[in-house]
C-alpha cells in the first residue's frame, strides 16, 4: 500500500518555527528524571572513564 496519497498535508505534524522544546510539557519529576538520564548518557564525555576505572 502506498500511503503517500493519504499524507498530502503534514503541517499539523511539523514542529513549531522555533523548534520543539520538550521541557515545556514535562512535569518537575519528569524533568528531574531527564536530567539524571542526561548525566548518565553523557557521563563519558565529561569524565575519563579509563582513569576512573583505575581508582575504583
Amino acid at each position: 500500500y502506498d500511503g503517500r496519497g493519504a499524507l498530502g498535508d503534514l503541517t499539523m505534524y511539523e514542529p513549531p518555527s522555533g523548534g520543539f522544546d520538550q521541557r515545556t510539557i514535562l512535569t518537575e519529576e519528569e524533568l528531574k528524571i531527564e536530567q539524571l538520564c542526561d548525566e548518565e548518557r553523557y557521563h563519558s564525555l565529561y569524565n575519563n572513564e579509563v582513569e576512573e576505572s583505575m581508582y575504583h
